[in-house]
């Protein structure tokens, strides 16, 4: 006949003497104990853990072991009695151990198996730490990238191809061909002209819109007043005569 209590016995003392500073007994009677299992240190990376408590059935280990997990964050009191709700991340890391342990505990059946328990449970948390780790530092690489890139494409500009320098020139061309039309139009209705060129223009007519009715075109000789605006007429003189 198989003692139970001394093969939990004998457990207990090995478990105690590995974990001494994570192993805490809740109760003897039944036998409950805490074990804190927690990722190693990384200055890159806070630590985190768990919190194991296991209960003896009264035929173990022939009967399953009896456990419940609980998160421990930095930060967090150990001496909660009733901690908060853990988020979505720790609630799914939760399950992940939790199917690890059903693992062993079907695989070990019969057999003493808490250090089992706890080793796949530690050998986890370290994975997980290091794959926080990696994501850290490759969201760290993508940033980084992203700024150089955007720096590089800031530094050279955008690429030229021929299609789109032909398109730029077209544009550039067509701009430049509407500006000098505008300032053409512009600098036409600012000029103002001297009275020999209105009076040539007003003989230059094509028409005879500009006739008075009634009367006959008459040719203007212009060469007759080719130097009209070299002669220095007397002011007085022009006055007298206007009068």
């Amino acid at each position: 006949m198989c003692d139970y209590k001394e093969e939990q016995e004998l457990e207990i003392e090995a478990i105690e003497s590995i974990y001494t500073d994570s192993f805490d007994v809740v109760s003897k009677n039944p036998t409950v104990f805490n074990l804190k299992v927690f990722s190693e240190d990384d200055f890159e990376v806070e630590t985190f853990g768990v919190n194991l408590q296991f209960t003896y059935a009264a035929k173990y280990p022939e009967d399953k072991l009896i456990y419940e997990i609980s998160m421990i964050r930095d930060g967090d009191d150990e001496d909660d009695e009733e901690p908060d709700e853990d988020s979505p991340v720790d609630k799914e890391l939760c399950e992940k151990l939790a199917q690890m342990i059903d693992e062993q505990i079907e695989e070990n059946l019969g057999n003493v198996m808490v250090f089992d328990c706890v080793s796949v449970v530690q050998d986890y948390v370290n994975e997980e730490k290091d794959n926080i780790k990696q994501r850290r530092e490759d969201e760290k690489d993508r940033i980084e990238r992203e700024e150089k890139a955007a720096e590089a494409k800031k530094c050279h500009g955008t690429p030229v191809t021929v299609a789109s320098f032909m398109e730029w020139r077209d544009k550039f061309m067509s701009d430049i061909r509407v500006l000098e039309e505008k300032n053409k139009i512009t600098s036409m209705k600012n000029k103002k002209m001297s009275g020999k060129e209105i009076f040539i223009a007003k003989g230059n007519l094509a028409d005879d819109s500009e006739v008075l009715e009634g009367e006959e075109a008459v040719e203007v000789d212009e060469s007759l007043f080719e130097d009209i605006d070299d002669l220095e007429l007397d002011d007085e003189l022009l006055l007298e005569e206007d009068f």
